[in-house]
């Protein structure tokens, strides 16, 4: 068995979406250091796909990655091989700033 977990499959479902959040260079180069995850553009970029719809997106990617038994994660459009539970952490992040930011659980 392989030591990383391909996800590239998952992330295609929703490509353009992780290609809309390009802003400080593009994801071949800088990889995923190239998206704009803190701040209004990326929930205005989930608010384009529908906050929803990333909701489960993402809850399918962090229950693919729960149920293997892979140590790390990687993947061609993300330009990314790491931890998986690093990169778990980065999807549980961006999920509780979706639900804050659209639900009003701001604390």
């Amino acid at each position: 068995m392989e030591k990383h977990l391909v996800i590239d499959d998952l992330i295609n479902t929703q490509k353009q979406f992780w290609l809309d959040l390009q802003v400080h260079c593009i994801i071949e180069c800088c990889g995923i250091d190239a998206l704009e995850l803190n701040n209004s553009h990326f929930i205005t970029i989930v608010n384009k796909y529908g906050a929803l719809n990333i909701i489960k997106y993402f809850i399918k990617i962090l229950k693919h990655l729960n149920y293997s038994l892979n140590e790390f994660v990687s993947s061609k459009l993300l330009n990314i091989y790491e931890d998986k539970m690093d990169f778990s952490n980065r999807i549980l992040k961006l999920l509780e700033k979706i639900t804050e930011n659209n639900y009003g659980n701001k604390e």
